[in-house]
């Protein structure tokens, strides 16, 4: 609908920032309404047409802060943000993402049961509890490493199963000295 009305670009400017309506930007598209600062990286558009029809941007050189929720009750929400479609995300090339609170909750509850959560480092993944720390997989569970493994409980540590099974010295061609199977088989058949 804009692109069939005659344009019209108006500019408000003062010394130290300007009121952009109906700006053409480099690649043709249109910024409905647009806040732009001394500073040429400290702007907002909310752009009508082109590939960002629709779109609200915004970019400071500085540091970018929301404080806000002074007189919401402890319990309830102080952000929402809601994505309708689409992916959120964050990222900080040259820095830390901190999630700090005094609780947090992951959740992944997809349609039909889907719900995953996967976390991949390239270095360290480090989980460190106060007191307790609890998994629970209704399937089955791995902890796998092609190196060293070790479990240590100073005070006392419980196995219970059914069934165990205990493969020592094993080769992955060669049967064991203590199992008469190959790793390679011992470990495919252990899997869940």
């Amino acid at each position: 609908m804009t692109q069939n009305l005659e344009h019209v670009q108006v500019k408000k400017e003062h010394p130290w920032g300007a009121l952009e309506l109906g700006q053409i930007c480099a690649d043709g598209v249109i910024t409905a309404c647009g806040l732009q600062a001394r500073h040429s990286l400290h702007y907002i558009h909310m752009d009508a047409t082109g590939n960002r029809a629709g779109w609200t941007l915004m970019r400071n050189p500085g540091v970018f802060e929301i404080k806000c929720a002074d007189n919401v009750a402890p319990n309830s929400t102080g952000i929402d943000i809601e994505c309708l479609s689409g992916n959120i995300r964050l990222e900080a090339p040259n820095g830390r993402i901190i999630l700090s609170a005094k609780d947090i909750d992951i959740m992944a509850n997809g349609e039909d049961r889907r719900g995953n959560i996967c976390i991949e480092a390239n270095s360290d993944v480090k989980i460190k509890a106060g007191k307790h720390f609890d998994l629970l997989a209704e399937s089955g569970y791995r902890l796998f490493s092609p190196n060293i493994g070790r479990i240590i409980a100073n005070t006392k540590m419980s196995l219970v199963s059914n069934f165990i099974d205990g493969l020592t010295s094993g080769c992955s061609t060669l049967a064991g000295k203590t199992d008469p199977t190959s790793s390679a088989r011992f470990l495919s058949q252990s899997l869940y």
